[in-house]
C-alpha cells in the first residue's frame, strides 16, 4: 500500500460512526464503504466474529434479486464489498486491494474502522502490521458504564427484545460480547505488545462530541494522521442509540465490574480523562 493507513479498532458505541463520517468529509482522508470491513476480526477471533450474519446475508440477497439497472449506487457499493470480502478470506491481498480502491489523488491517508478489532489478541495486531507495515491504530474510548449500557440497549433494539434491560444486566455482565468490548485495559495491553506507543492514537468519545473540546481532540487525531485539521460537527447525530436511564443499582454493578478499566485509564491518561468518567467511576477508584 503506497499511502499511509490507519485502522480504527473501536470501541463499539463510542462515536466511531461519527468519526468515520468526519473522515469521509475530509478531503485528505479516504475511508472504506462500509466503514466496517470485518476482516481481521473474523480471521483472528472466529468464535466471537463469524464470517457473516443473518442481516448481511439478507442484504446481499436483496441486492442480488434486483436487476443491474435497478440497483442504487449504495447497492453497487455493497455488492462490491461483499464480493471483495469473500475473496479476502482466500487471499489477504484482496483486503489491501479493497482499501486502495477508495483512494483519490487528494488523499494522504486511507483507513477503515471496525470496532470488533478491539477484540484482537496481540498476534492479530502483529499480523496486521506484517500485511500493512505502515498501519497505525486509532482507539476511541467511552465511559465504561455508558458504553456498556448503550451497547445493551442497542443490542435489544436490534434483536427486538422487549424485556427490561436492567432486569437482565447480570447475564450481560457475563457475556463476552459486551464485557470484552468495554475492557479497554485488555485491548490496549494487547495492542502495546505488538505496536509501538507512538503508532497508537487514543481518543475520548466525550471530548470528540463536546463543543468546547472537540477541536482539540480532532487536532490530536489529524496530527497523528498527518492531515490538516478541519472542525467536526458535534451536533450531527450518527447511529444514535436508544435512550434509557440506567437504574442506580445497575449503574453500581456495571461500574464495579469495570473498576480495573477505570483504574487503568485514570493511571495511564491522567488529566485527559473526561469528567464524566470520574462521575461514573466506582467509589474508591
Amino acid at each position: 500500500m503506497e499511502r499511509e493507513f490507519f485502522l480504527g479498532i473501536g470501541a463499539q458505541r463510542s462515536g466511531t460512526t461519527w468519526l468515520a463520517e468526519y473522515c469521509r468529509a475530509h478531503p485528505q482522508i479516504g475511508i472504506t464503504f462500509p466503514k466496517e470491513v470485518h476482516y481481521f476480526d473474523v480471521v483472528h477471533c472466529p468464535k466471537m466474529c463469524p464470517v457473516s450474519n443473518r442481516r448481511e446475508r439478507d442484504e446481499l440477497e436483496r441486492i442480488r434479486q434486483k436487476a443491474p439497472g435497478e440497483r442504487s449506487e449504495v447497492d453497487e457499493q455493497l455488492l462490491f464489498y461483499f464480493e471483495q470480502r469473500a475473496r479476502m478470506f482466500e487471499d489477504e491481498r484482496y483486503y489491501v486491494e479493497f482499501v486502495e480502491s477508495f483512494a483519490e489523488p487528494s488523499h494522504r491517508v486511507l483507513g477503515e474502522i471496525t470496532p470488533s478489532y478491539s477484540l484482537l489478541p496481540a498476534s492479530g495486531f502483529r499480523a496486521i502490521r506484517t500485511l500493512i507495515p505502515q498501519c497505525r491504530f486509532v482507539f476511541v474510548m467511552r465511559d465504561p458504564v455508558e458504553r456498556f449500557w448503550s451497547h445493551v440497549r442497542w443490542a435489544q433494539e436490534k434483536q427486538e427484545e422487549h424485556a427490561d434491560a436492567s432486569e437482565r444486566i447480570a447475564s450481560y455482565l457475563k457475556d463476552k460480547q459486551f464485557v470484552l468490548r468495554t475492557d479497554y485495559k485488555r485491548t490496549l495491553e494487547e495492542l502495546l505488545k505488538a505496536i509501538a506507543e507512538e503508532e497508537i492514537c487514543v481518543l475520548f468519545y466525550e471530548h470528540l462530541l463536546d463543543e468546547g473540546k472537540s477541536a482539540l481532540e480532532l487536532k490530536r487525531f489529524c496530527s497523528f494522521l498527518g492531515v490538516d485539521f478541519i472542525a467536526g460537527d458535534v451536533h450531527k447525530k450518527v447511529n444514535a442509540g436508544v435512550s434509557g436511564k440506567l437504574p442506580s443499582d445497575v449503574h453500581s454493578a456495571v461500574a464495579d465490574r469495570f473498576s480495573s478499566v477505570y483504574e487503568y485509564v485514570f493511571r495511564t491518561f491522567n488529566e485527559r480523562v473526561p469528567q464524566r468518567w470520574r462521575e461514573n467511576a466506582p467509589t474508591g477508584v
